[in-house]
């Protein structure tokens, strides 16, 4: 019997305890999704504007840096260098209090938010998948969505870094037997980016403003390109009901008006994890509402 059968018969057999291994490995690799909610917007800036010059750093202390692994975790605020146990997910932040051992400045609730959903994540994927390359597949978009909406909700913007290779990653997994075939990916993949392209034009014809950026619409092409057209709906249904929802209560309880941006990302991620999961019984529950029972 192989590795991966003996690993397949291991969480058939003791269901509670893959999903605890599962939960606390989602909850180590969210601290790696942190990392790069940090640092990849500012790697990829320091690059485009040239202000870091990289003669006389070796080639070593390049490749570290763009592995977002250099340099060692530290505090923004005193420069304190983290020890092994104040980096630990989740329980570091509590027995911090969310502050700096050092210096006592404040962590940002970011931190554990980003372990604890990576860790949700994991177990959603187990529980929805099994023990199978699906909940590998699941995980990883929906890290990646993580990802995105975060540095979008912070800075406004969706690096192409992110997007680009993984809509033809996605394109090419098709092609191998990945989630959809590849007439799916592909269809999925051209409309997510021109329904919002569309969606955007007439915005822009009636209001003279943009309303959806590119990075959105190659968003919506990564959703399209992985779960298909099918996917990509329910995902732009879940997008703009809470979007609409969250506007709405900003201009109700924040004193916003309908001109005040608001990143379209973190709602479009959102719908797309969710599809990741429920996608069949999101896209039944649509059609149920259009057509009846």
């Amino acid at each position: 019997m192989s590795i991966s059968e003996l690993a397949v018969r291991f969480f058939e057999q003791q269901q509670g305890l893959s999903l605890a291994i599962g939960a606390l490995f989602g909850t180590l690799f969210g601290s790696f999704l942190n990392v790069v909610i940090v640092r990849l917007p500012q790697l990829l800036e320091d690059t485009e504007d040239n202000t870091e010059s990289t003669a006389g750093t070796s080639v070593a202390a390049q490749f570290s840096k763009w592995l977002l692994i250099s340099p060692p975790s530290h505090c923004p605020g005193c420069s304190h260098r983290l020890a092994w146990y104040e980096n630990v997910p989740l329980l570091s932040y509590l027995a911090l209090a969310g502050k700096c051992s050092a210096c006592r400045t404040a962590i940002s609730l970011r931190y554990p938010m980003v372990e604890a959903l990576t860790g949700a994540l994991a177990l959603l994927a187990l529980w929805r998948f099994g023990f199978t390359a699906g909940a590998a597949i699941g995980f990883g978009l929906a890290c990646l969505l993580l990802v995105i909406a975060f540095i979008d909700a912070e800075l406004m913007t969706i690096p192409d870094m992110l997007t680009l290779p993984a809509i033809w990653v996605g394109l090419a997994a098709s092609a191998i037997g990945g989630p959809v075939t590849a007439d799916r990916a592909i269809l999925g993949a051209v409309c997510g980016y021109g329904i919002l392209a569309l969606i955007n034009a007439v915005y822009l014809i009636l209001t003279h403003r943009q309303g959806i950026g590119r990075g959105d619409w190659k968003l919506a092409a990564v959703i399209g390109a992985w779960l298909g057209l099918q996917g990509l709906i329910g995902s732009l249904i879940v997008a703009f009901l809470t979007g609409s929802l969250v506007g709405l209560a900003m201009m109700l309880f924040f004193s916003r008006d309908r001109r005040s941006a608001v990143p379209f990302g973190p709602f479009l991620a959102c719908g797309g994890i969710i599809a990741i999961f429920f996608g069949q019984g999101l896209a039944n529950w649509y059609l149920g509402l259009i057509i009846g029972p």
